[in-house]
């Protein structure tokens, strides 16, 4: 393409008057007069500053006897330095290539949860970590085992809708479980303890749920509900319970050695008005 006045043209470069123009290291350099103005080419402002790599895609992790094989997919953008290796990380164990795109990690712990973040390295620096890939080490648990006794530890329960399933005795320890909801499941004997003290129940529903003998020791329940659930005998020994409600929940021979933050107590009144305790407050609701 040509301009006006008869000098090439393109997107590197403008018309072509009263002065001459050159291109150089992809700046388009115009001479007018006295002055020289300079415009940076598309490709140059497309480019961007050079820096580490992006973080990698993709990242699976696969459980093996005391720890897990991690894969991924390179960076959709090097920062503008070939890639020379990538490091992958989860707490207690690290792995690291020269340019391939699978680790083992070793070390760890059978049936403990752990997430593992993979960086890409350059001449440049070491990248941003890439979302992490969960697994449990030793275990490849079957996350969609609702039956009784189902080993579900470390699994991910979040936004699922699982009323009215039978998980009698279930080991649920370690497991995530935002905003699902077990409305009138069976979760008799269930056990949700967490001795590393994460958060173990998270805004998950229980309304009306069996829960006899449920033990949840030393466990931190958020943004939960348990409104007419049957917790006969559940086990809340030094938990710390932020839920929205036990309203009419059943509680008899329960231990509730617990702290109980601003929770609605079985028979409506609160816990924060006596001692952070829901103790002396597990008889119905008024009416």
């Amino acid at each position: 393409m040509r301009s006006s006045t008869g000098a090439p043209s393109d997107r590197s470069t403008v018309a072509w008057r009263r002065g001459a123009g050159v291109v150089r290291g992809g700046m388009a350099v115009l001479a007018f007069a006295s002055s020289t103005l300079a415009f940076a080419s598309p490709a140059a402002a497309m480019s961007g500053k050079p820096g580490p790599p992006g973080p990698p895609k993709h990242v699976v992790a696969v459980p093996i006897e005391g720890g897990g094989t991690i894969s991924w997919t390179a960076p959709k953008s090097d920062g503008g330095s070939p890639i020379t290796g990538y490091t992958v990380t989860a707490p207690g164990a690290t792995c690291s290539t020269g340019g391939a795109t699978s680790c083992s990690l070793s070390g760890l712990t059978d049936g403990h949860g752990y997430d593992a973040r993979v960086q890409a390295i350059s001449a440049l620096g070491t990248g941003q970590a890439s979302r992490p890939g969960h697994f449990v080490a030793g275990q490849s648990p079957d996350c969609s085992n609702f039956t009784p006794g189902a080993d579900l530890r470390y699994c991910r329960f979040g936004n699922e809708d699982l009323d009215g399933v039978d998980l009698a005795g279930a080991d649920l320890s370690g497991a995530r479980y935002g905003h699902a909801s077990f409305e009138g499941a069976d979760l008799d004997d269930a056990i949700f303890d967490e001795a590393t003290g994460k958060v173990v129940v998270e805004g998950a529903d229980f309304s009306g749920a069996e829960m006899e003998g449920a033990d949840f020791a030393d466990a931190y329940v958020e943004s939960s509900d348990f409104v007419g659930t049957d917790l006969t005998d559940a086990d809340f020994d030094g938990a710390v319970l932020e839920v929205d409600s036990l309203y009419g929940a059943t509680m008899t021979g329960a231990d509730l050695d617990a702290f109980f933050s601003e929770v609605e107590c079985p028979d409506g009144t609160l816990s924060d008005h006596d001692g952070h305790t829901c103790l002396h407050h597990l008889g119905p609701p008024p009416g």
